[in-house]
């Protein structure tokens, strides 16, 4: 796994959190690109990387991905399968401990489509 490194400069060329930032990003998004495979979009929005780099990207993202998601579900279901500023600011401050490379506005959607599947999956 490549090694990238905590701190709070999202768009840091050096480290690779603007990668993994537009991964991340194009694996949010919705209409024609909704869960498309994450190797496409690693090929895609991230032609500089070699293959062996883009496969352990896909592996972060996918893993993070997931985890916020269930991280998302998990409050939803304590709390009597609502959601409310405090359960969204505990998850917002979860996002920036585990993922300190992520930026705010995918945290931000990362927990809105958490909500989202959470709602249409468990309402």
């Amino acid at each position: 796994m490549p090694h990238f490194p905590r701190g709070n400069r999202a768009e840091d060329h050096g480290t690779g959190h603007s990668d993994l930032n537009a991964l991340y990003s194009a694996s949010l998004e919705f209409g024609a690109n909704w869960r498309r495979p994450l190797d496409e979009l690693a090929a895609e929005h991230l032609p500089h990387r070699s293959d062996p780099e883009l496969a352990e990207l896909v592996v972060l993202i996918a893993e993070c991905r997931r985890a916020i998601e269930d991280h998302v579900l998990s409050a939803y279901l304590s709390n009597q399968r609502k959601w409310h500023r405090p359960q969204a600011a505990a998850a917002e401050q979860w996002i920036r401990t585990t993922y300190p490379w992520m930026n705010r506005r995918n945290r931000k959607r990362a927990i809105n489509q958490g909500v989202y599947y959470a709602y249409h999956d468990h309402g």
